[in-house]
């Protein structure tokens, strides 16, 4: 679906690079049989990171397109992206709706983002600088990037198997202009067969966690050759989420086997001093029930809820 997408584009001026990172399915197979219309790259497994860099070495075009696997381009997408690019020349970012499909491709009725949420646009490293770069933005294959702007940050640092469109929207939102396109260009598959959410996976949540952190530190080492205020912290920009899950860790897993990043969190006290009296009794709630809660599996599932991630009944909420 996602390849056939990419090949029946309006545009044609374009290349189609395929990335294997290391597949041990029929999915080398299937690949091969496109050789002869895209260029079809094989990689030992190394991450959602490992696969970006992997590509955009070689590839040769000026604009990217990350799509991913389950995903799809509607046939006018790369018409519409080449047009606003031409049309602005600051622009580092091109964004989209995604509409949500299941796992037989069948509409959901939903976009993602949804259609009613404020998304940033134009040059918004002032905003990232005051409130944090977690902000509302379609997933990675809703995006058009520059090779010039991603060439500025890229390689990305290849511990980051999980969760890099974190690392890679941060970093490209703090380097010039976006710009969204008000319209469903592509398609988000989503499995309704797989009902559990991921906040039940540790490792998932230890992936997610780390790929925040390097993101906070790469942007505040950028930020601070950017502007004179030298003492940026990533402090203002924690999450609820982020510091609930990582106390999660801290009480179920041994310490011994998480990495330093992950064991650097700041303390409370650092965060009541940067957030709204708002966020503070939410972080009180968060911290209070994962602190009584006997079973990780319960404090995973806790933390969900809390976090509008799933229902109670512990089902996905598609499009949350």
């Amino acid at each position: 679906m996602a390849i056939n997408s990419a090949l029946n584009q309006s545009y044609q001026n374009y290349e189609i690079l395929i990335v294997d990172d290391g597949s041990t399915d029929n999915s080398i197979e299937i690949i091969k049989s496109y050789s002869d219309r895209a260029k079809t790259l094989f990689k030992r497994n190394g991450g959602q990171a490992s696969a970006f860099n992997y590509g955009l070495a070689n590839s040769n075009g000026e604009i990217i397109i990350f799509l991913d696997s389950d995903d799809a381009l509607t046939k006018n997408c790369l018409e519409r992206v080449a047009e606003k690019f031409s049309n602005n020349p600051e622009l580092v970012c091109v964004r989209w709706y995604l509409e949500h499909i299941d796992q037989n491709g069948i509409s959901l009725g939903t976009t993602n983002p949804m259609q009613n949420v404020s998304i940033p646009i134009g040059d918004i490293k002032n905003e990232i600088m005051n409130n944090g770069w977690r902000f509302n933005t379609p997933p990675t294959s809703g995006n058009a990037f520059t090779r010039a702007c991603l060439e500025s940050f890229f390689p990305m640092p290849e511990d980051i198997t999980r969760c890099a469109d974190v690392y890679l929207f941060a970093n490209t939102a703090v380097r010039g202009k976006i710009e969204m396109i008000y319209e469903i260009m592509g398609h988000y598959r989503q499995n309704l067969e797989n009902k559990n959410h991921h906040l039940f996976s540790r490792q998932k949540i230890i992936n997610e966690i780390l790929a925040a952190d390097i993101t906070d530190m790469a942007l505040i080492n950028y930020l601070r050759t950017q502007t004179l205020e030298k003492q940026l912290t990533r402090d203002r920009w924690a999450t609820v989420g982020d510091e609930m899950l990582r106390k999660i860790l801290f009480k179920f897993v041994d310490r011994k086997n998480i990495s330093k990043e992950i064991l650097d969190p700041m303390t409370a006290t650092q965060f009541f001093r940067s957030h709204s009296f708002f966020k503070n009794i939410k972080y009180i709630a968060g911290w209070l029930f994962t602190t009584i809660v006997p079973t990780e599996r319960i404090a995973y599932w806790g933390a969900g809820v809390i976090l509008g991630k799933h229902n109670i009944w512990g089902s996905k909420k598609y499009g949350s």
